[in-house]
């Protein structure tokens, strides 16, 4: 009988980071970790969110309105930008590459 693969088991895990411009001249850098269920957001040592990896994917795919998790907004403009504002924070452009990571790899 051939073997069947779990299709959870072939998803991306690993982390990804990027730069956020903070204020000027200085830059903050985010770190998201992509474990088998869940994404987490971190900044440094502190966890920005803990987000369900399928409704990231989800929102990924089709962004209509922001996506809200615990300190964190994702939300995508008339022109295709992601930005992500973080607590008070924000909003701020999110790197193309890292937007076109997180697309191929949730």
């Amino acid at each position: 009988m051939p073997k069947v693969l779990d299709p959870a088991a072939a998803l991306w895990t690993g982390w990804h980071t990027f730069e956020l411009t903070w204020k000027p001249g200085s830059t903050v850098t985010i770190e998201i970790r992509a474990r088998r269920d869940d994404v987490l957001m971190m900044m440094g040592d502190y966890i920005l969110a803990s987000i369900d990896r399928d409704l990231f994917r989800d929102w990924f795919c089709h962004p209509r309105e922001p996506f809200l998790r615990d300190d964190v907004i994702w939300s995508v403009d008339q022109r295709g930008t992601t930005w992500l504002a973080i607590g008070e924070h924000g909003p701020y452009i999110v790197p193309q590459d890292t937007i076109q990571h997180l697309t191929a790899s949730l």
